[in-house]
């Protein structure tokens, strides 16, 4: 659930001013949300002050321009990364006609879910997502007792799902 797409946006931030794409790399940053009102103000970038409450000004003035009233538009190359659409995580169907998934992002979403669901649309997950591919979770979302479809990798701070299999050459 991506809901209006900041974390997208942030995320194909991110990966360009890593420098990655000096290294040909296709990537793709994919937004789904049931939400079309969510979706629709995620395709637009508009966002308002409380979105950059815990970003310093350096960080909200580089990627982001002025917009109507108190509001900041995502800039280049977030939009031009980022595509969003109607879908709901726990419906197969609403991954047809996606590539293979290096990465998922479901952040803060399974908790809401019984632990059947959380199964389900981890299951999907596992499907969707390349051999060797990550599966990153709310810092208060854990697997553990629910499955072992990945492997857990931990880093200071922070828990990774990895999928068996050889890392996706990106």
């Amino acid at each position: 659930g991506c809901s209006s797409g900041e974390e997208a946006h942030t995320i194909a931030m991110i990966v360009y001013d890593s420098g990655q794409f000096f290294w040909n790399w296709d990537v793709q940053v994919i937004g789904m949300d049931v939400d079309q009102v969510a979706l629709e103000k995620a395709r637009r970038a508009v966002y308002h002050h409380n979105s950059f409450r815990s970003v310093s000004p350096a960080v909200k003035e580089r990627p982001y321009a002025p917009a109507a009233g108190a509001a900041a538009q995502a800039q280049e190359p977030s939009p031009r990364l980022v595509s969003f659409r109607a879908g709901n995580i726990v419906d197969p169907a609403s991954y047809m006609g996606l590539p293979a998934l290096d990465v998922i992002f479901c952040r803060n979403v399974l908790i809401y879910f019984s632990v059947a669901m959380i199964l389900k649309v981890v299951r999907l997950f596992h499907d969707v997502l390349v051999p060797g591919g990550y599966l990153f979770l709310g810092h208060a979302e854990s697997l553990s007792r629910i499955t072992d479809l990945f492997t857990p990798i931990r880093f200071q701070g922070a828990m990774v799902y990895r999928k068996e299999g050889p890392r996706p050459s990106l």
